[in-house]
């Protein structure tokens, strides 16, 4: 790499790092001015509960630019930061989120999130598994008892049974 190669690189990355170190300070003012302006609309929707009753809540609650979803966004936020204002950058970036979802600028999640299904364990299959020819063995039995079955077919259905049984003898006698 050239001298002149290299001089240019370090001036152009000290000017975009200065110019995100300008960038941090204005994020920072403009974050805590937005988190403040935040708790200060869920002071004053309380206040305004408390002033107004019934009927005069309720039109008064309709005649806000925002839905009720927001109006509870703002309160719950408020409360949540009574202490005053924010001043830590670290609470302000976790609280920013709940912030935005009061003003719009996030969506409000549709119902609890995604679902996370987590791929059953050997453990989870197995006892499903087993849960289920129990309950299925309990039906045949019902319908058609050990005592009418011919003897070829028990002797077929315990061959089918051994490698269970196997499992079985084997963990239990680990136990010993």
């Amino acid at each position: 790499m050239t001298h002149e190669l290299a001089v240019s690189l370090r001036d152009e990355i000290s000017q975009r790092h200065l110019e995100g170190i300008a960038l941090d300070q204005q994020l920072r003012e403009t974050l805590l001015r937005k988190l403040e302006c935040t708790r200060e609309v869920g002071i004053l929707l309380e206040e305004a509960h408390e002033q107004l009753r019934g009927d005069s809540w309720h039109e008064f609650e309709t005649s806000l630019p925002f839905d009720s979803k927001s109006l509870k966004a703002y309160v719950r936020f408020s409360r949540a930061h009574a202490d005053g204002p924010i001043v830590d950058i670290g609470k302000a970036m976790r609280a920013a989120h709940q912030a935005a979802l009061a003003t719009g600028l996030l969506q409000f999640p549709n119902g609890h999130g995604p679902e996370k299904l987590h791929t059953p364990n050997f453990f989870s299959r197995v006892t499903s598994t087993l849960q289920d020819i129990a309950s299925e063995w309990r039906k045949y039995v019902d319908r058609k008892p050990l005592s009418i079955w011919p003897d070829d077919l028990k002797e077929q259905f315990c061959s089918s049974l051994r490698p269970g049984l196997q499992i079985y003898r084997e963990v239990a006698s680990s136990l010993k």
